[in-house]
């Protein structure tokens, strides 16, 4: 399995293209463009039927859970059938490998080879490997240890020599050296890098961290990769991901109860203007992607760039 990635355009450091994924044994070839929404199907209550997905929301690409088919008890008929035939979706099947299940109940009974060579069994495009979430407070040893268990997980998936791609994990937590240090290992093994860990920042509004998070992985992981942010899914935040040039967009089908209590919960706690907060954002990016992308940054080139953004806006 291998991928590619045109480029058709580009702006800030954000890319739209052509995302390609080629299973040159069996002769398929999915052709994606990027960035879009990716669906997460889930399993056991899905909200939206994979009909609806394909016909409403023309779903070219979705998520679901190896884990949660792993231990169902149409593991066999999944098996049996592959799982586009099981899902009735010819598109492109990314699946997660129990980590969230991992970061909840803080452990899971299989190992690590054993869900990747159930993704691949099953007919994944996309696998992922097992690797460990750091929580956003967590002391800075804790996320060191968590790393080095990823970092060897990613190893041991890569030694495997799977036929699908590997939606890489980059751990680390909040802490920026881990981050980078993270983005480095794995970018040298995979072209498809996913930063994880960053779902509380968000259902906290700590967008700020969040930011620093996906730059100091930007700064460190070869150009020529393509990046995911798993369950960057904020609604806020869709404009700055694809700036970012965060390729998937995670779409969350929650019951609509959820999406109600969500609501009120955001309503109740967080008492801002929501379009001061989003211009406050841009400009923290955009000085942040500068930073990367501009070849001699300076105070004069941070400024330039702000006016003339400003300017535009004001024509609006």
């Amino acid at each position: 399995m291998k991928i590619s990635f045109e480029i058709k355009d580009k702006d800030i450091a954000g890319r739209i293209g052509n995302l390609e994924i080629k299973d040159e044994n069996k002769g398929i070839s999915k052709i994606i463009e990027t960035p879009t929404l990716m669906p997460v199907y889930g399993l056991n209550n899905p909200i939206l039927s994979i009909d609806e997905l394909k016909e409403k929301f023309n779903a070219k690409i979705l998520m679901t859970n190896a884990y949660v088919l792993f231990k169902s008890p149409d593991k066999n008929k999944v098996i049996e059938q592959g799982i586009h035939k099981f899902l009735n979706f010819d598109g492109i099947i990314a699946v997660d490998s129990g980590s969230y299940q991992l970061m909840k109940y803080g452990d899971i009974d299989m190992s690590n080879s054993e869900i990747l060579k159930f993704e691949e069994g099953i007919g994944a495009e996309i696998g992922s490997f097992l690797d460990i979430p750091t929580l956003p407070d967590a002391y800075k040893k804790i996320a060191d240890e968590n790393l080095a268990v990823t970092l060897k997980r990613a190893k041991e998936a890569k030694e495997l020599n799977l036929d699908m791609m590997i939606n890489a994990a980059i751990q680390g937590g909040t802490f920026m050296d881990l981050r980078a240090k993270a983005a480095r290992e794995i970018s040298k093994s995979y072209d498809l890098n996913a930063i994880g860990g960053i779902v509380r920042l968000m259902e906290e509004y700590r967008f700020e961290e969040l930011i620093d998070i996906i730059v100091a992985a930007k700064k460190n992981i070869r150009a020529s990769n393509v990046v995911h942010a798993f369950g960057l899914g904020h609604p806020m935040l869709f404009g700055l991901a694809v700036a970012w040039d965060v390729i998937f967009l995670i779409l969350l089908l929650m019951p609509y109860s959820q999406k109600i209590k969500g609501i009120l919960q955001i309503t109740e706690q967080r008492k801002f203007q929501n379009l001061n907060i989003c211009h406050a954002l841009v400009w923290y990016a955009a000085i942040k992607i500068l930073l990367i992308w501009t070849s001699m940054p300076s105070p004069y080139t941070i400024y330039m760039y702000l006016m003339k953004k400003s300017e535009g806006l004001s024509r609006q």
